[in-house]
């Protein structure tokens, strides 16, 4: 969702007209918020989820991950293109989303026969 407002509010509504980028900048803030705020319940939590053996559940920290690499992505491209920090800061972002992304899967489809057959 947050790659298509991205993508609706970065391009101009009339040949030759730059957009505001004002929006495009709320965008990529409220995504980063929402990414360190899934970031903070997983570490207040982590008591809890370490302590127990992996779930379909965990599926859900890869969406705020995503959106937040995508957002950091169009950001790069539009706002921040000659910021060498960024350009840190997006590729250690997306090598982290791959990363979860990747485990994740692995992690479910190498678990699913067992959830299949009723073994815990």
């Amino acid at each position: 969702l947050n790659s298509m407002a991205w993508y609706l509010v970065t391009k101009p509504a009339w040949p030759g007209q730059r957009p505001s980028p004002w929006l495009g900048l709320c965008l990529f803030v409220a995504s980063t918020t929402f990414f360190l705020q899934a970031l903070l319940g997983l570490l207040l939590r982590r008591k809890h989820w370490v302590a127990l053996p992996f779930s379909p559940a965990w599926s859900a920290f890869t969406f705020p991950l995503a959106s937040t690499t995508s957002a950091a992505l169009y950001a790069y491209q539009e706002f921040f293109a000659d910021s060498v920090v960024f350009a840190v800061y997006h590729w250690m972002l997306f090598t982290f989303c791959n990363v979860v992304i990747v485990f994740t899967n692995v992690m479910f489809y190498s678990r699913l026969p067992s959830w299949l057959h009723g073994d815990q």
